[in-house]
């Protein structure tokens, strides 16, 4: 076993087990004892069965956390060699559930996804409480760090809140040093799982792999502190936007504002899990007590206009949306919402200019050519021809290149392919697909009953458009 515990960038993963059971300092034996019955967080990558043979990936940094857990129980030699099964196998011809194994990643007793979705919350609380009482927590409270470890974590709190691809990054990386040098301060570890939410939503990490680590920072944020509101809301966002568990996203969420009614977090992610359900009154209540708390967060100012075109208020949108870019033109997310608020009042040009502006600055070399296929036909024929050559221009995109799955929907729905648009939200990932209860390509879209059903067949609310 190694003398020091270090911490490095969960972007680089450990591939293999003689790679993890070398950084372990243990045979790769013990290390596969140590996944199946201890709860060490160990993966598969996203769609491998779940056969003997698939490779498996670790990131030091949950390592580390887990020994940190277990250090005064682990045994001094290795284990024996274990029967010849792969101890992360489930049943046969069934996936693993990696997300479960992420929420394990915890310190014993282990946050497993029946103890945090099953009505087991409380039982959990209770576990890890007592794990807090005899376990290794380390220094935690915040009035105990250090000036050097308050500094750090009061620039990475600033860089998340940021929310770029570039300042995410650099957040992750700033606390995974304050974890390392505070391991059991519980807002940094809710802070990261905050981050590799943002990541997800950003497209720094893929769904299922940005998700899973939030999972488990929250639960470890919990494990330190179970009173912590934002690692709640952390948890009921992925239920409700990822899972697609409503009531239990639901029920995280608000435990999240009954916990934490001054964090603006909790207020601005209950807000938008019922602006998804096309609960724009509620939600626009939540975006307000949010902006209350922190009046200058862009990220908070853009869910307020989405609540706006939610509640059939274009206008008010567009306002708010052009004051902030005039503001800051680099900021990226206003504009496919200015796109939505355009289109609504019927100015179709800006509507293009705004989805340009917004691909030039995502680097989207597909959404670019979709958009320079729509101009064209905007002057020769007018909104439905410029709908027409967009959907045709998405299908005429070089091999190995894709509009992202939201925007193909939408452009599917503009031109009138609605049924064809409603499947491809149920294969839209992330929260994107919820973005269709308020986006005007989809208002004609949302009287259709057919389109209704197919919406309801894949797990999304159905969300009716407004009465005129």
């Amino acid at each position: 076993m190694k003398n020091e515990i270090s911490v490095l960038p969960q972007s680089r993963p450990l591939n293999g087990w003689r790679a993890i059971a070398e950084y372990l300092g243990r045979n790769q034996s013990t290390v596969k004892r140590w996944a199946n019955d201890g709860g060490l967080p160990v993966h598969r990558p996203k769609g491998s069965s779940a056969r003997k043979g698939v490779p498996v990936y670790a990131f030091a940094g949950e390592l580390d956390i887990w020994l940190r857990g277990h250090g005064d129980s682990l045994p001094d030699t290795d284990l024996p060699e274990p029967p010849a099964t792969d101890p992360l196998q489930g049943q046969p011809g069934q996936p693993v559930d990696d997300a479960a194994r992420a929420e394990q990643a915890a310190p014993p007793p282990r946050i497993g996804r029946r103890m945090l979705t099953i009505g087991g919350l409380a039982a959990a609380v209770l576990g890890l409480a007592a794990w807090r009482r005899h376990g290794t927590v380390g220094a935690g409270p915040g009035d105990a760090l250090s000036p050097e470890v308050r500094k750090i974590y009061l620039e990475a709190h600033y860089l998340w809140q940021r929310r770029t691809p570039d300042s995410l990054q650099q957040a992750e990386q700033l606390l995974q040093r304050v974890l390392r040098l505070a391991p059991g301060f519980a807002d940094a570890q809710a802070d990261l799982a905050t981050v590799y939410n943002l990541m997800v939503e950003y497209r720094v990490l893929p769904p299922r792999e940005g998700y899973d680590r939030s999972r488990a920072a929250a639960g470890l944020a919990i494990a330190l502190d179970p009173d912590l509101a934002r690692a709640y809301s952390v948890l009921g966002d992925i239920a409700f936007f990822w899972d697609r568990n409503y009531d239990l996203g639901l029920g995280y969420l608000e435990k999240a504002v009954q916990r934490g009614s001054g964090d603006a977090l909790c207020h601005h992610w209950y807000g938008s899990a019922l602006l998804g359900l096309g609960r724009f009154q509620p939600a626009a209540d939540q975006i307000l007590r949010a902006r209350a708390i922190e009046p200058l967060s862009r990220s908070i100012a853009v869910s307020s206009a989405m609540v706006q075109l939610g509640l059939g208020q274009p206008e008010n949108a567009r306002a708010a949306l052009r004051q902030l870019v005039a503001n800051e033109p680099g900021y990226r997310s206003p504009y496919r919402f200015i796109a939505f608020a355009e289109l609504a009042l019927g100015d179709h040009q800006a509507y293009l200019e705004a989805l340009e502006t917004r691909y030039t600055l995502t680097a989207d070399s597909a959404g670019l050519a979709v958009v320079r296929a729509g101009k064209p036909a905007l002057q020769r024929a007018g909104p439905e021809g410029m709908a027409a050559a967009m959907l045709a221009a998405c299908g005429a995109l070089p091999p190995g290149t894709a509009v992202e799955p939201y925007s193909l929907a939408h452009f599917m729905a503009l031109a009138g392919h609605w049924q064809a648009a409603a499947r491809k939200l149920g294969e839209t990932p992330t929260r994107h697909a919820f973005y269709y209860g308020i986006d005007p390509a989809f208002a004609l879209a949302r009287q259709d009953e057919e389109f209704l059903r197919i919406i309801a067949s894949t797990g999304l609310p159905i969300i009716r458009s407004r009465p005129a």
